[in-house]
């Protein structure tokens, strides 16, 4: 009987871990993904005002 509690709490433990292990790697990728859409914006702001000759 306690063999069996012990299993159970192991399975709850490695689930929440692989929750929690998919929660910060969405985080990082939705980071990264956000600092690349801005870079991009930032680059593409300074090629548009290049080529309209404000810089």
């Amino acid at each position: 009987m306690e063999m069996d509690s012990l299993c159970s709490n192991g399975f709850v433990l490695d689930s929440f871990l692989c929750s929690v292990v998919q929660a910060v790697v969405a985080e990082a990728t939705i980071a990264a993904a956000a600092k690349s859409l801005a870079l991009s914006c930032l680059m593409f702001s300074c090629v548009w005002s290049s080529a309209l000759g404000f810089l």
